[in-house]
């Protein structure tokens, strides 16, 4: 069994990932910033470095060592470090063979001069080369400069101030990017609030619905989804009211359906017992068709209740329809002779096999047959055709015909209409045809009568 999934908020569903985003991107951004600044500092010291140290070596390149002097080479350094990059620090270092130290410019003390040259010693210089020199806590950058064969002469410069920028300056970066992130805080939340506020309201009142409580939908939003949810559910609204009307008018006509039945039995019945009729017979077959008729209305309400949820059984078999009608017909023959009306049927020559449930297309035409025969002035036709890949039964009579308000709400359970009630039997043989992908319709001769035309796939 599949573990459940934590429910969550719509709005934290929403925030997380953007709120995740904002914080990844804010720190690779704070990454790549010190990333970028440091590449810059060391491409800019390494060119200050090697730029002094070259234009030291072009000055006194026709000047013979003992003339070089320490101070002609303090006033060197000075003059090209005031020409060199303001922002760059860069100090000489002059010692002799044995690493004595001969002059400094640097803020340093003798102990942290010496570890640099002492550390620098392990280091293979090449000429124009600046190396990198981690010093207790510190770290330098340092050239040689071959100039002077007598002394060693270094130019570097410390990282120090440098730390001191980027510290302050990543203080301030993160600070900007710690305020950017709150305020994209502030605004995902509100934004997932303003989108969450309308669904939470459409949820509640989806709610409603499902209690009973049918309201109409309201919600105050531009979201073109939202609207059509909103309206979906309108629309859901209106058919479950018409649904409930429909019910409720359902319950009272099948009410009356089963009780006029019921009570022409119980009529016959007590008169029997207190001995009213001199012809029992009569009386006892007038409940027994009583009888047949509530039975026929109660099937009728059952076959259609399990069509409305689907549970109505179906066994589809080949059935020769030419057979089949025949044999529909004859059941109501008699029916149709008291009422002195008379069945004609036409087949095709061809023999016709349709695939479909029994029962349900044995109600179908007896319905129609019976409505035709109680309107008919005379005769009913059947006629059975096919074309392409489907079945056409056309029950037609030559009665009044139905006038246009019949033809639009024939079909509805209990309708009752102005020359008539067509109860049950009519709803049930449509709502059986569409349950077997069929149809029926019904229309107007162009002679006169009516004609139901009853339409199944082969």
């Amino acid at each position: 069994m599949s573990k459940p999934k934590k429910m969550r908020e719509l709005r934290s569903i929403f925030a997380r990932p953007i709120l995740f985003l904002v914080i990844m991107m804010s720190l690779g951004i704070f990454i790549l910033f010190n990333i970028v600044l440091i590449y810059t500092f060391d491409s800019s010291l390494s060119d200050s470095l090697s730029y002094i140290s070259a234009a030291m070596e072009r000055l006194y390149t026709d000047v013979p060592q003992q003339e070089i002097t320490l101070e002609d080479l303090a006033q060197t350094h000075n003059h090209l470090l005031n020409n060199a990059s303001k922002d760059t620090l860069v100090e000489l270092i002059i010692s002799d063979n044995d690493s004595n130290i001969k002059y400094s410019s640097a803020n340093l003390d003798y102990s942290t001069i010496k570890e640099i040259l002492d550390t620098s010693k392990t280091h293979l210089f090449h000429h124009g080369k600046v190396q990198r020199l981690k010093v207790g806590k510190g770290l330098y950058y340092l050239t040689k400069v071959d100039i002077d064969s007598q002394n060693n002469v270094y130019i570097f410069s410390s990282t120090y101030n440098f730390k001191i920028i980027l510290k302050s300056t990543n203080r301030t970066l993160g600070s900007i990017l710690i305020g950017v992130t709150i305020l994209f805080l502030v605004v995902i939340y509100v934004v997932a609030v303003h989108l969450s506020k309308p669904i939470k309201k459409l949820s509640n009142q989806a709610t409603d619905i499902g209690n009973g409580i049918l309201f109409p939908v309201t919600i105050d939003s531009n979201s073109i989804e939202l609207q059509t949810l909103a309206d979906n559910l309108n629309i859901m609204v209106k058919r479950l009211k018409a649904f409930n009307e429909s019910q409720k008018i359902s319950l009272q006509n099948v009410s009356h359906e089963l009780r006029t039945p019921l009570m022409s039995i119980q009529g016959y019945a007590e008169g029997l017992r207190e001995g009213y009729f001199d012809d029992q017979k009569a009386a006892a077959n007038i409940i027994i068709e009583e009888s047949k008729r509530l039975s026929s209305i109660v099937d009728q309400i059952l076959i259609l209740s399990r069509m409305d949820t689907l549970n109505q059984p179906v066994h589809i078999i080949p059935i020769s329809i030419n057979d089949f009608v025949e044999e529909e017909v004859k059941k109501l023959e008699g029916y149709a002779f008291r009422e002195g009306k008379h069945i004609k049927t036409s087949f095709s020559d061809e023999k016709i096999v349709v695939n479909a449930d029994y029962s349900l297309l044995s109600n179908i035409i007896m319905n129609i047959i019976s409505n035709s025969i109680r309107y008919a002035k005379t005769t009913i036709k059947i006629d059975v055709s096919t074309s392409a890949d489907k079945l056409y039964i056309v029950i037609s009579d030559d009665g009044c015909g139905l006038n246009e308000e019949d033809l639009k709400y024939i079909f509805t359970r209990f309708y009752k209409g102005k020359d008539g009630n067509f109860g049950l039997g009519m709803s049930t043989a449509k709502s059986a045809a569409q349950y077997m992908n069929g149809d029926i319709v019904a229309e107007n001769n162009e002679s006169g009568g009516a004609k139901f035309i009853i339409t199944l796939q082969l």
